[in-house]
């Protein structure tokens, strides 16, 4: 298929939609977990977990081998062991089996994720790419939601292990589609060590930069585990409400996505529109915990997943920004994706934590700084973008 074209660029997105079931096909099992094997709710959730543990560690490591072996190569290699980690989800015999199948899962997750999203850096440029890697924000949220509809109907059943069974299926088609993903232009296929790789580390923007990502998901991710129990207790809403909130603030984040892939192609570039999304989502936090009524919160909560959405598109959209070379797409995309990651697993239980104190000034001092050094982020983006735009063209 030819690389650029929106055909391409949607066929990379199915790959990253149906390796994002990966995490999101289990979201509804955690009972049927603890059901099953008899384990505790709190032992049954390393299910979902133990996909994010393994991508937060293998992330280097996989940015690395991309950068070696290729993009197709990492996306192949990585649908395999899914695969058959799925299927063997499906046979596992106990608990710990069914866990240690997970962490292998997650090895196998992060390597299509990192392949096709170096892929998609590499087959697009300009305007497109950044409506592209904007688009690409949503690809795992609408991924799990879509994982979590298909699951429904077995959750609560004694075949709910048929989950890993139809999933290892889909993989293994998905398998034998893979000659129809665009391929890259050649570039020089880096033979350094793990070490060489992980020197992404070194440069200044880029240890700025994700900086700025592991603060704000911290908070983000923690606040969004930490909100349902926050809401319900705080502010009374029924529990059979939740759900329908929570869909309502995906689906708003999905569409701040989107349009920032509209936004960010604008005159000014992203600067703008990612600076009004930071101090947006900065305001809808301090509102949202702050002693308001229900409905005021509520809304504060919405309006926060749409800007949220638009800032999680300049996550991804500034990756290209900080890589060093073209050599270096996987290590950068690997570093961000181990931040990410590793928000996952810090947020929660530092914000349940936060939540617990009896002053609210610790939860609105770490808003502050979650989204301060974004937009500090932010500000130095724009500058160093005009002075390039301003220095003279060489003779």
């Amino acid at each position: 298929m030819p690389a650029g074209t929106w055909r391409s660029i949607c066929m990379i997105y199915l790959f990253a939609e149906l390796i994002a079931a990966c995490h999101g096909k289990s979201l509804a099992l955690v009972s049927d977990v603890a059901r099953h094997f008899q384990v505790t709710p709190a032992q049954a959730s390393w299910v979902i977990g133990a996909v994010a543990v393994a991508a937060a560690i293998f992330a280097p490591i996989g940015g690395w081998m991309i950068d070696r072996v290729g993009e197709l190569r990492a996306i192949r290699i990585g649908l395999l062991i899914a695969m058959l980690c799925s299927f063997g989800g499906f046979l596992a015999p106990d608990f710990t089996t069914l866990i240690v199948l997970r962490l292998i899962e997650g090895v196998g997750y992060i390597a299509v994720v990192l392949g096709a999203l170096a892929l998609l850096i590499r087959t697009t440029e300009g305007a497109r790419q950044t409506a592209a890697l904007s688009l690409w924000s949503v690809a795992s949220p609408m991924g799990g939601a879509l994982a979590i509809m298909a699951v429904s109907p077995l959750v609560g059943t004694d075949k709910w292990q048929w989950v890993f069974a139809c999933h290892a299926l889909l993989l293994f088609i998905a398998f034998w589609f893979t000659p129809l993903l665009p391929v890259a232009p050649p570039r020089e296929i880096r033979r350094d060590p793990i070490a060489q790789s992980l020197a992404i580390y070194r440069f200044p923007a880029v240890r700025l930069f994700l900086g700025a990502i592991l603060l704000v998901q911290i908070f983000k991710l923690g606040s969004g585990s930490a909100l349902p129990t926050f809401l319900m207790t705080v502010h009374h809403v029924l529990p059979a409400w939740i759900g329908a909130i929570s869909a309502i603030s995906i689906a708003l984040s999905v569409a701040g996505g989107v349009l920032a892939g509209a936004l960010f192609n604008r005159r000014g570039g992203a600067g703008w529109p990612a600076a009004i999304a930071t101090i947006v989502s900065a305001m809808g936090a301090f509102i949202l915990y702050a002693p308001v009524p229900t409905f005021v919160a509520l809304s504060a909560m919405l309006i926060s997943s749409i800007s949220g959405g638009v800032m999680f598109a300049w996550i991804t959209s500034s990756i290209p920004k900080i890589t060093p070379d073209a050599s270096r797409v996987g290590a950068a995309a690997g570093a961000v994706s181990q931040l990410l990651y590793l928000s996952m697993s810090i947020g929660p239980v530092l914000m349940f934590f936060i939540l617990e104190q009896p002053s609210r000034l610790p939860l609105f001092a770490v808003i502050t700084l979650s989204y301060g050094l974004p937009l500090a982020v932010i500000a130095l983006q724009r500058r160093s973008a005009i002075a390039d735009a301003s220095s003279p063209l060489p003779a």
